[in-house]
């Protein structure tokens, strides 16, 4: 069995099939407990896994070298351990300057609620060598074999994606979102769910790609990598 697992604004699209089956299921988990309790199997989940305590990932400078100029603004740097406790984007950006000595993008701090719900739920579960850090981007260019996918917010790279993510899986991603709910639910978030999905495969079947040649832990024992 393989997962990939992206978050939406209502918690979690988990994509999930048996290896060599042609059956995959889309579904919502409204947490990361949720979505990931329960199962024995790859994990791919595109959230930011190891932290550091200062300075920036190394893995995330390098996914955006990976990527076209244009598109690299997709990859945000993972904030620090310590800015997760903070309550605010106004105490969470002055942190971040001190810790990295740059600021923190609204994006990144959008997303910071789900990194540190990933971040306790991992350090209470022993999930270490199960589940992986990934980028849908460097998935799709990997995926499609090309370096010339649109921009995932413009209708044509939407379509692209939808198309290849269609045809590998056997399934119909807008019937995938009705069913749903289109409140609960954004169709990128369900593209890179299966984009995750499609890295995770490839990490069972040990044929997934690192942006790191060497791995980096953080102070806690995880792993700062991205896979694809």
């Amino acid at each position: 069995m393989a997962v990939g697992i992206d978050g939406c604004k209502s918690g979690w699209i988990v994509a999930r099939r048996a290896l060599r089956s042609q059956n995959t299921s889309v579904y919502r988990a409204p947490t990361i407990q949720a979505a990931i309790s329960n199962l024995d199997c790859v994990i791919a989940i595109d959230i930011p896994i190891g932290l550091c305590s200062t300075g920036v990932r190394a893995c995330d400078t390098a996914a955006r070298a990976l990527l076209p100029p244009s598109n690299r603004a997709c990859v945000f740097s993972a904030p620090p351990r310590p800015v997760l406790s903070c309550k605010t984007y106004q105490e969470a950006n002055q942190l971040s300057r001190q810790l990295t000595q740059k600021g923190m993008s609204i994006q990144t701090w959008n997303i910071c609620s789900k990194i540190n719900e990933v971040d306790l739920f991992l350090q209470t579960n022993s999930l270490n060598g199960k589940i992986h850090e990934v980028h849908p981007e460097l998935s799709f260019r990997a995926w499609s074999k090309s370096d010339s996918l649109a921009s995932k917010k413009s209708p044509e790279g939407k379509t692209q994606r939808r198309l290849l993510a269609e045809d590998y899986f056997n399934l119909n991603v807008l019937e995938i979102r009705k069913e749903i709910g289109a409140k609960f639910t954004a169709e990128d978030d369900i593209l890179d769910a299966l984009a995750a999905l499609w890295s995770a495969e490839r990490i069972a079947t040990n044929q997934a790609c690192s942006v790191l040649n060497e791995v980096q832990i953080d102070s806690l024992g995880f792993e700062m990598q991205i896979r694809f």
